[in-house]
């Protein structure tokens, strides 16, 4: 049997907090300047997408990130999600996504922010993202991205009977 350690969500929503605190030092940009190259970089990261860019797509990227799909399989790091895409950018796939509207946060050491989007994409309609990018020395990294489906509330409870009915 697989041992599961459960965390508390207490100690779950502290960990941010703990992660900000701890990487001060440094001149700190005003939120607003940081704010701005963050949503530049989310910006530039999904026009790298739709122009296939591969390198400046993965460029936007930490080393050490963790990137989520919309299937409950895609869990990625940087190596798998590289793998994953390597024949849609070969192919020249082009993903046409914009951001309708996002909210961008900053801690106060400048260090990490965390974002929130509402996406149109070409081929999916609506869709949420949100994640965490790290400044580092060659400037923000994403560490953190999670996509997922938006679902109107009256179509949920038939969407999950539907999805329920999947074969494993």
């Amino acid at each position: 049997s697989t041992m599961k350690t459960i965390i508390p969500p207490s100690i779950l929503l502290a960990l941010p907090l703990v992660s900000c605190a701890s990487l001060t030092g440094g001149s700190t940009p005003p939120p607003e300047e940081a704010q701005a190259e963050v949503g530049a970089v989310l910006e530039d990261f999904l026009l790298a997408k739709a122009e296939g860019d591969e390198q400046r797509y993965f460029g936007h990227m930490a080393p050490d990130a963790i990137l989520f799909g919309t299937d409950a399989q895609e869990r990625f790091t940087v190596g798998e999600l590289r793998e994953f895409m390597k024949l849609y950018f070969e192919q020249g796939e082009r993903w046409g996504t914009h951001i309708a509207d996002q909210n961008v946060f900053v801690c106060e050491s400048g260090r990490m922010a965390w974002f929130d989007q509402l996406l149109v994409s070409e081929r999916f309609g609506e869709m949420r993202c949100s994640g965490v990018l790290r400044k580092q020395t060659d400037g923000w990294k994403i560490v953190q991205n999670n996509v997922a489906f938006v679902v109107p509330n009256e179509l949920a409870l038939d969407l999950i009977q539907r999805i329920s009915e999947l074969p494993e």
